[in-house]
Protein backbone atom coordinates (compact mmCIF):
# COMPACT_ATOMS: atom_id res chain seq x y z
CA UNK A 1 0.00 0.00 0.00
CA UNK A 2 2.89 2.38 0.61
CA UNK A 3 3.86 2.20 -3.02
CA UNK A 4 0.56 3.27 -4.07
CA UNK A 5 1.87 6.75 -2.62
CA UNK A 6 3.92 7.17 -5.67
CA UNK A 7 0.94 7.87 -7.61
CA UNK A 8 0.01 10.95 -5.91
CA UNK A 9 0.60 14.30 -5.57
CA UNK A 10 1.11 15.19 -1.72
CA UNK A 11 1.97 17.30 0.61
CA UNK A 12 0.83 16.51 3.99
CA UNK A 13 1.33 18.66 6.96
CA UNK A 14 -0.68 16.04 9.53
CA UNK A 15 -0.71 12.02 8.92
CA UNK A 16 -2.02 9.69 10.73
CA UNK A 17 -1.14 5.69 10.52
CA UNK A 18 -4.78 4.02 11.90
CA UNK A 19 -4.24 0.45 13.77
CA UNK A 20 -0.26 1.01 13.12
CA UNK A 21 1.10 -2.30 15.08
CA UNK A 22 4.62 -2.47 15.25
CA UNK A 23 4.80 1.32 13.72
CA UNK A 24 6.88 -0.33 10.69
CA UNK A 25 4.28 1.64 8.14
CA UNK A 26 4.64 4.80 10.27
CA UNK A 27 8.27 5.14 10.21
CA UNK A 28 7.94 4.54 6.28
CA UNK A 29 5.46 7.22 6.30
CA UNK A 30 7.67 9.43 7.78
CA UNK A 31 10.81 8.96 6.45
CA UNK A 32 8.68 9.45 2.98
CA UNK A 33 7.45 12.68 4.36
CA UNK A 34 10.53 14.15 6.52
CA UNK A 35 8.59 17.59 7.09
CA UNK A 36 4.91 16.09 8.11
CA UNK A 37 3.71 15.76 11.83
CA UNK A 38 3.42 11.81 11.85
CA UNK A 39 0.53 10.34 14.59
CA UNK A 40 0.86 6.54 15.36
CA UNK A 41 -2.63 5.24 16.55
CA UNK A 42 -3.38 1.78 17.95
CA UNK A 43 -6.05 0.48 20.53
CA UNK A 44 -3.50 -1.75 21.94
CA UNK A 45 -1.44 -0.16 25.05
CA UNK A 46 1.29 -3.47 24.21
CA UNK A 47 1.65 -1.90 20.23
CA UNK A 48 2.00 1.61 21.19
CA UNK A 49 4.97 0.52 23.90
CA UNK A 50 6.15 -1.21 21.15
CA UNK A 51 5.70 1.76 18.39
CA UNK A 52 7.32 4.14 21.14
CA UNK A 53 10.60 1.99 21.29
CA UNK A 54 11.11 1.13 17.22
CA UNK A 55 9.92 4.43 15.61
CA UNK A 56 11.61 7.94 15.90
CA UNK A 57 9.92 11.60 15.68
CA UNK A 58 6.56 9.99 15.32
CA UNK A 59 3.69 10.86 18.44
CA UNK A 60 1.99 7.83 19.85
CA UNK A 61 -1.83 7.37 20.51
CA UNK A 62 -3.32 4.63 22.40
CA UNK A 63 -7.13 5.38 20.66
CA UNK A 64 -10.39 3.60 18.81
CA UNK A 65 -9.74 4.31 15.48
CA UNK A 66 -13.68 4.74 15.36
CA UNK A 67 -14.06 7.61 17.65
CA UNK A 68 -10.44 9.36 16.76
CA UNK A 69 -9.42 12.15 19.30
CA UNK A 70 -8.27 14.57 17.17
CA UNK A 71 -10.04 17.78 15.45
CA UNK A 72 -12.16 18.27 12.57
CA UNK A 73 -10.38 18.69 9.17
CA UNK A 74 -6.81 18.18 11.14
CA UNK A 75 -5.29 15.46 9.33
CA UNK A 76 -3.97 15.58 5.47
CA UNK A 77 -3.35 11.69 5.25
CA UNK A 78 -5.26 8.49 6.76
CA UNK A 79 -3.34 5.37 6.44
CA UNK A 80 -5.29 2.03 7.59
CA UNK A 81 -4.14 -1.11 6.65
CA UNK A 82 -6.55 -3.83 7.90
CA UNK A 83 -7.95 -2.08 9.99
CA UNK A 84 -11.56 -2.50 8.55
CA UNK A 85 -11.86 -6.29 8.49
CA UNK A 86 -12.53 -5.96 12.56
CA UNK A 87 -15.12 -2.99 11.99
CA UNK A 88 -18.72 -4.89 11.79
CA UNK A 89 -20.05 -0.97 11.28
CA UNK A 90 -17.76 0.27 8.40
CA UNK A 91 -20.10 3.31 7.11
CA UNK A 92 -20.03 4.87 10.77
CA UNK A 93 -15.93 4.70 11.08
CA UNK A 94 -15.51 5.82 7.25
CA UNK A 95 -17.76 8.74 8.32
CA UNK A 96 -15.34 9.32 11.82
CA UNK A 97 -12.68 9.48 9.20
CA UNK A 98 -14.25 11.77 7.00
CA UNK A 99 -14.25 13.80 9.44
CA UNK A 100 -10.66 14.37 10.48
CA UNK A 101 -9.78 15.00 6.96
CA UNK A 102 -8.99 18.14 5.67
CA UNK A 103 -10.97 18.96 2.62
CA UNK A 104 -9.03 17.09 -0.30
CA UNK A 105 -7.52 15.08 2.17
CA UNK A 106 -6.11 11.47 1.22
CA UNK A 107 -7.79 8.18 2.63
CA UNK A 108 -6.17 5.40 2.08
CA UNK A 109 -6.90 2.02 2.97
CA UNK A 110 -7.29 -1.87 2.72
CA UNK A 111 -9.90 -4.87 3.49
CA UNK A 112 -10.58 -8.00 2.87
CA UNK A 113 -12.94 -9.21 -0.05
CA UNK A 114 -15.74 -12.01 -0.38
CA UNK A 115 -13.51 -15.08 -1.72
CA UNK A 116 -10.92 -14.14 1.63
CA UNK A 117 -10.91 -17.55 3.57
CA UNK A 118 -13.34 -19.34 0.48
CA UNK A 119 -12.52 -23.04 1.65
CA UNK A 120 -13.27 -22.46 5.36
CA UNK A 121 -16.68 -19.98 4.67
CA UNK A 122 -18.91 -22.46 5.60
CA UNK A 123 -16.72 -24.47 8.08
CA UNK A 124 -16.32 -21.74 10.00
CA UNK A 125 -19.22 -19.62 11.69
CA UNK A 126 -19.54 -16.22 10.17
CA UNK A 127 -19.01 -14.54 13.59
CA UNK A 128 -15.81 -16.08 14.26
CA UNK A 129 -13.93 -14.53 11.17
CA UNK A 130 -13.52 -10.90 9.33
CA UNK A 131 -16.40 -8.94 8.18
CA UNK A 132 -15.76 -9.66 4.59
CA UNK A 133 -17.25 -6.78 1.72
CA UNK A 134 -17.60 -6.64 -1.59
CA UNK A 135 -15.62 -3.68 -3.58
CA UNK A 136 -18.45 -2.12 -5.06
CA UNK A 137 -20.37 -1.64 -2.00
CA UNK A 138 -17.36 -0.03 -0.52
CA UNK A 139 -16.74 2.34 -3.38
CA UNK A 140 -20.80 2.81 -3.25
CA UNK A 141 -20.30 3.87 0.33
CA UNK A 142 -17.50 6.34 0.24
CA UNK A 143 -18.90 7.98 -2.24
CA UNK A 144 -22.54 8.63 -0.22
CA UNK A 145 -20.07 9.80 2.77
CA UNK A 146 -18.60 12.62 0.71
CA UNK A 147 -15.80 10.95 -0.51
CA UNK A 148 -14.87 12.16 -4.46
CA UNK A 149 -13.98 9.27 -7.23
CA UNK A 150 -13.18 6.50 -5.09
CA UNK A 151 -10.54 4.16 -6.74
CA UNK A 152 -10.67 0.36 -5.38
CA UNK A 153 -9.60 -2.78 -7.37
CA UNK A 154 -7.98 -6.61 -5.81
CA UNK A 155 -5.26 -8.58 -5.40
CA UNK A 156 -5.74 -12.17 -4.60
CA UNK A 157 -3.06 -14.39 -2.48
CA UNK A 158 -3.15 -17.99 -2.09
CA UNK A 159 -1.28 -19.92 -0.06
CA UNK A 160 -0.95 -23.52 0.99
CA UNK A 161 -0.56 -25.77 4.38
CA UNK A 162 1.30 -28.90 4.15
CA UNK A 163 0.15 -28.68 8.24
CA UNK A 164 -3.29 -28.13 9.59
CA UNK A 165 -1.78 -27.42 13.06
CA UNK A 166 0.19 -24.94 11.66
CA UNK A 167 -2.71 -22.98 9.51
CA UNK A 168 -5.04 -22.99 12.54
CA UNK A 169 -2.38 -21.37 14.84
CA UNK A 170 -1.95 -18.89 11.92
CA UNK A 171 -5.60 -18.23 11.66
CA UNK A 172 -5.61 -17.53 15.44
CA UNK A 173 -2.42 -15.31 15.74
CA UNK A 174 -4.10 -13.15 12.60
CA UNK A 175 -7.35 -13.28 14.19
CA UNK A 176 -8.96 -14.64 10.91
CA UNK A 177 -10.22 -17.24 12.99
CA UNK A 178 -11.74 -15.75 16.70
CA UNK A 179 -13.98 -18.69 18.09
CA UNK A 180 -16.53 -17.70 20.56
CA UNK A 181 -17.23 -21.30 21.81
CA UNK A 182 -15.10 -24.06 24.03
CA UNK A 183 -13.73 -24.98 20.77
CA UNK A 184 -9.96 -25.51 21.22
CA UNK A 185 -6.70 -25.23 18.33
CA UNK A 186 -6.51 -29.16 18.69
CA UNK A 187 -10.20 -29.41 18.06
CA UNK A 188 -10.09 -27.44 15.19
CA UNK A 189 -6.84 -29.05 13.84
CA UNK A 190 -9.10 -32.36 13.63
CA UNK A 191 -11.67 -30.92 11.87
CA UNK A 192 -9.57 -29.29 8.97
CA UNK A 193 -7.94 -33.14 8.94
CA UNK A 194 -11.74 -34.07 7.94
CA UNK A 195 -11.58 -31.07 4.80
CA UNK A 196 -9.50 -32.85 1.25
CA UNK A 197 -6.88 -31.32 0.92
CA UNK A 198 -5.90 -30.01 -2.93
CA UNK A 199 -2.22 -31.25 -4.76
CA UNK A 200 -0.66 -28.30 -2.45
CA UNK A 201 -1.80 -28.83 0.56
CA UNK A 202 -4.62 -27.15 2.43
CA UNK A 203 -5.22 -23.80 0.88
CA UNK A 204 -5.91 -20.72 1.86
CA UNK A 205 -7.14 -17.59 -0.12
CA UNK A 206 -7.18 -13.61 0.77
CA UNK A 207 -8.90 -10.73 -1.55
CA UNK A 208 -7.17 -7.79 -0.65
CA UNK A 209 -9.21 -4.35 -1.59
CA UNK A 210 -6.60 -1.95 -1.77
CA UNK A 211 -8.69 1.54 -2.16
CA UNK A 212 -8.19 5.35 -1.73
CA UNK A 213 -10.11 8.65 -2.12
CA UNK A 214 -9.88 11.90 -1.31
CA UNK A 215 -12.34 13.87 0.91
CA UNK A 216 -14.45 15.73 -1.49
CA UNK A 217 -15.09 20.19 -1.56
CA UNK A 218 -18.16 20.98 0.87
CA UNK A 219 -21.43 20.47 -0.89
CA UNK A 220 -22.95 22.87 -2.44
CA UNK A 221 -26.70 23.32 -2.29
CA UNK A 222 -29.05 22.54 -5.02
CA UNK A 223 -26.22 19.89 -6.51
CA UNK A 224 -25.88 16.04 -5.29
CA UNK A 225 -23.36 13.77 -6.04
CA UNK A 226 -24.10 10.11 -7.50
CA UNK A 227 -22.19 7.95 -6.97
CA UNK A 228 -19.76 6.69 -10.26
CA UNK A 229 -21.11 3.03 -9.85
CA UNK A 230 -24.63 4.15 -10.01
CA UNK A 231 -23.89 5.63 -13.44
CA UNK A 232 -22.28 2.28 -14.57
CA UNK A 233 -24.92 0.17 -13.59
CA UNK A 234 -27.56 2.05 -15.38
CA UNK A 235 -25.51 1.64 -18.42
CA UNK A 236 -26.52 -0.97 -21.03
CA UNK A 237 -24.88 -3.93 -21.30
CA UNK A 238 -22.45 -5.26 -23.70
CA UNK A 239 -23.86 -7.63 -26.23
Amino acid sequence: MLSRLDWMTLTPRVILDIGCGEGKSTQQLRLRYPKATVLALDLSWPMIEHAKQTTHQILCLQADGKTLPLRNQSVDLIFANFVLPWQPDITRVLTEWQRVLSSDGLLMFTMLGLDTLQAYQTFFPKETHPTLYDMHDVGDCLSQINFSDPVLDVARYEMAYHDPERLVSDLLASELWMPQDSTTEKEATKMIYNLTPTEDGWPLTYEVIYAHAFKAPPKTPGMARIPLTNLQKSLPSKT
